[in-house]
């Protein structure tokens, strides 16, 4: 039924999906750059019309799972490029942590990508394979170290700003 996949499948996945570009996004912003729509539109066109594809015409799920994990792996690649090219000099050991870190999680999801395809059996959320156990823990590793990551960021720009204030305020 669409229904049911729709709701089942397909949403909680655009969802996942979704929350990698927001987040993408969101740390190209911060960095002071600018995010490349045209790239994202045309990773979700050809994202969706794939998923779409092994959802109701040839269901498989082992391939939406490949695409779900290669979508991860693709932002978290490019969430770790945005913060090694255009960290401040203030945060570059906080950057390099958060850059390093989503490196670590793209591979990961790579990983994960490729165990999906090379293992015959159809993938369950449900079955502790190893690399599904790792991809679980390392996503809610990579939530929190992230989130100190971010924090220790601010916190090294923020300081950067006072004593930069605190130099011109001493010149006037």
């Amino acid at each position: 039924f669409i229904s049911i996949k729709l709701f089942s499948i397909i949403l909680p996945n655009a969802l996942q999906i979704s929350g990698m570009i927001f987040l993408y996004v969101g740390v190209v912003r911060f960095l002071g750059g600018r995010e490349q729509p045209r790239l994202i539109v045309a990773f979700l066109l050809t994202f969706f019309l794939c998923f779409f594809y092994y959802t109701f015409r040839q269901d498989d799920i082992n391939i939406r799972t490949m695409l779900v994990s290669a979508g991860f792996a693709f932002f978290s690649f490019l969430i770790a490029y945005s913060f090694f090219m255009n960290r401040y000099e203030a945060s570059a050991v906080s950057a390099n942590f958060n850059a390093g870190l989503m490196a670590i999680y793209g591979f990961v999801a790579l990983l994960r990508a490729v165990e999906v395809q090379t293992n015959p059996q159809p993938v369950s959320m449900f079955d502790p394979s190893l690399v599904q156990i790792i991809f679980f823990l390392a996503s809610f590793v990579e939530g929190l170290l992230f989130a100190f990551g971010l924090v220790a960021m601010i916190n090294q720009l923020s300081n950067a700003e006072a004593v930069e204030a605190k130099k011109q305020f001493e010149m006037i």
